[in-house]
């Protein structure tokens, strides 16, 4: 894939906006992106309630039966409900917590 003449007439412009964008965002926090490593629990804790809900939903489009629907459904509700006690315990231990 080439280049438009657009993108190669204004290279540096393009690429001098781009530096710009990345070395201002030190205006914003002092910490580099890649030392802010991502907490993977904390994310996993936050998102499997949607994701069991999004499993529900193609769950009931694969097979085109409601009760498939309310069983996942439900067990989405149970892994919420095992992901807020665990969170509660990282709480009261002194861990961060989603």
């Amino acid at each position: 894939m080439g280049a438009s003449d657009f993108e190669f007439k204004h290279r540096f412009w393009i690429f001098g906006a781009l530096f710009w964008v990345a070395f201002t965002t030190y205006w914003v926090g002092d910490q580099n992106a890649g030392a802010a490593l991502p907490n993977w629990t904390d994310g996993f804790l936050g998102e499997a309630f949607m994701w069991t809900m999004a499993a529900s939903v193609a769950g009931f489009a694969l097979t085109l039966k409601q009760m498939v629907f309310f069983v996942l459904l439900a067990m989405a509700f149970v892994v919420y409900a095992m992901c807020y006690a665990i969170i509660l315990k990282r709480r009261k231990a002194g861990t961060p917590a989603a």
